[in-house]
């Protein structure tokens, strides 16, 4: 549970002026939706496993751990909680301490990457086709997190890690990555030419090589965003153009053929004087078969397979061009979506009010619709709260794994908490489950902790983040934070040389800009980690030159209490806030 703390009067306001403000507050329903808070936590799935990586840079795996893909030292053993990836610091092959300054991570089907604030890769799990991309030539798994090495004098080994990188990508037995300079690496598995270096003997490779665009020719360049399918990959242009490579046996290409490329080739209808011009792609995902675009105009496109509605078109026809997602055949195109990601055989959407699409395949309830036959849907359909029930809201972000799916929370009661659901034959939904029952709508993935809460990323923020107003400022901050955070004893510190003890309010008295902390005691979550967490909001005071208090920062409990501010005010001020926390953004 996640708890709003503010301030609001102990009494309500006579009866005329309290229609006055239930009048007003009607008129908040009508207003711009408000973005919300940003969590910190990011999510990824593999064959069967999961990873969450924390706001603290931690990162934490559940679910299958046959070959090690859980990278907590243990060689077997899985485990159906969140358990902590470790490091090997003393050569012993055996984690000593936390994985720790990781800013984002890929996974495959058994192996799984992390990238370090340090723009260098770590690697884990399954290297039966040399997916860690550590130079070793053995092939051997590994437990504990090793480095992606970086061949600099052509001896096939690797020298030097891997370094300059600012995003990765997994999904069956290769690994790519995408520099700082835009260009590509990948390596691994290359059966179907998915590692786009243009050897025509589809030789493996267990250190990075570059994807070019003809054989021996040059390096694919101003990329943004790479996606791993199966047996082909995918890169996302800076002008919005869409390039593939590897196996195309069912179009997933997208270049109007079933012809395979061992190279870089374009996506036809994103390119110049096509129907998908450059500039109208923004993301892209991939899964076994099939690939996935969303657009600038936020449409999703789809192509490749199409066995099980996973083009989401109302057909079970492959195509080796884009088409549009549709939410009902020949109706309209499925719109306002915000991202993307795929499984193997199914999608999911995202879309602006906090609510997701799934589409697909369905054998394990990884659509997350509720429905007990476990049919596959040839359009979209909402992920629900329970069978029968309404859709689930305030979704902040998703993620998939083969055949189960993934969602962060960001809603009033349940901020900040991770949701599973679909096959759970390993444990990977994370929810405790010793039987491993698949579910066809959303569970609660359990934390470390015995008490079994839910796994959350603390979510301690100042809500909102920056609060404006003239001198004197008189200011109640809002935060939001989980249940178990004591916030009566919360330390405050104003910027200005003041601080106070479980009291979020204060007056500046001068203009200028201060940063405002607020420390908690976290000893009694099941947030790992430090027993306390901090979090910083800003507060701008202007000279008083146009007379009159100044508004809240746009949001949030946090109000400012000039002399015109009367106690009705403050009912609005909390009771709107916790409306457009709720909600997303217009």
């Amino acid at each position: 549970m996640i708890t709003r703390s503010c301030i609001l009067p102990r009494t309500l306001p006579a009866a005329p002026t309290l229609l006055l403000t239930m009048f007003l507050l009607l008129s908040v329903l009508s207003l711009p939706k408000a973005q919300p808070v940003q969590a910190a936590m990011r999510l990824a799935g593999g064959e069967n496993h999961t990873l969450a990586l924390r706001a603290d840079g931690t990162v934490w795996a559940w679910g299958d751990n046959s070959d090690g893909q859980l990278g907590n030292s243990l060689v077997v053993g899985n485990s159906a909680v969140p358990v902590q990836v470790m490091q090997d610091t003393d050569g012993d092959g055996d984690g000593d301490i936390p994985l720790s300054g990781i800013e984002a991570f890929g996974v495959g089907a058994d192996h799984c990457l992390a990238l370090g604030t340090d723009g260098r890769v770590w690697a884990w799990g399954d290297n039966s086709n040399g997916q860690l991309g550590n130079g070793d030539a053995t092939y051997i798994n590994s437990y504990v997190p090793v480095r992606v090495m970086k061949d600099t004098n052509g001896d096939g080994d690797g020298d030097i890690p891997l370094s300059g990188i600012r995003s990765i990508a997994a999904f069956g037995l290769n690994s790519l990555a995408l520099g700082t300079d835009g260009t590509v690496w990948a390596w691994g598995n290359n059966i179907a030419g998915q590692l786009g270096n243009g050897d025509a003997t589809h030789t493996n490779s267990f250190v990075p090589v570059q994807v070019v665009t003809n054989p021996g020719g040059p390096a694919l360049v101003n990329i943004q965003a790479v996606a791993a399918g199966f047996f082909h990959s995918l890169a996302l242009g800076t002008d919005g153009t869409v390039w593939a490579w590897g196996d195309n046996d069912h179009g997933q290409l997208g270049n109007g053929t079933i012809t395979p490329k061992d190279v870089a080739v374009q996506v036809s209808g994103t390119g110049p004087g096509a129907g998908l011009v450059p500039g109208t792609i923004k993301a892209i995902a991939a899964g076994t078969f099939h690939s996935l675009a969303l657009g600038t105009d936020d449409t999703v496109w789809a192509w490749g397979n199409n066995l099980v509605g996973q083009l989401g078109n109302g057909s079970t026809t492959d195509s080796d061009v884009p088409v549009q997602i549709v939410t009902n055949p020949g109706v309209s195109a499925l719109d306002n979506i915000e991202a993307i990601a795929s499984g193997a055989n199914h999608c999911l959407a995202l879309d602006a009010d906090g609510r997701l699409w799934a589409w697909g395949e369905n054998s394990s309830g990884q659509l997350g619709n509720g429905d007990g036959t476990i049919t596959e849907s040839l359009w979209p359909v909402q992920v629900v709260t329970s069978p029968g029930g309404p859709a689930f809201e305030d979704i902040e972000a998703i993620a998939s794994g083969a055949h189960h799916s993934l969602i962060l929370a960001n809603g009033i009661l349940n901020y900040g908490t991770v949701w599973g659901w679909g096959d759970n034959s390993d444990g990977q939904l994370g929810n405790g489950d010793a039987t491993h029952a698949n579910k066809n709508v959303p569970v609660l993935v359990k934390g470390p902790a015995p008490d079994g809460k839910g796994f959350l990323d603390l979510s301690l923020t100042i809500y909102p983040q920056r609060y404006t107003g003239d001198r004197p400022y008189s200011v109640i901050f809002g935060f939001m934070h989980s249940d178990r955070i004591d916030n009566t004893t919360g330390k405050w510190t104003f910027g200005d040389g003041a601080s106070s003890v479980g009291d979020p309010s204060h007056t500046y008295t001068e203009a200028g800009t201060y940063e405002v902390t607020l420390t908690v005691d976290a000893s009694d979550t099941d947030a790992p980690g430090p027993s306390t967490q901090s979090t910083t909001g800003t507060v701008v005071v202007q000279d008083n030159s146009s007379g009159g208090g100044g508004g809240g920062g746009g949001g949030g409990c946090g109000v400012s209490q000039g002399a015109s501010m009367g106690p009705e005010w403050l009912l609005l001020a909390g009771l709107a806030a916790a409306l457009r926390v709720r909600r997303r953004k217009g």
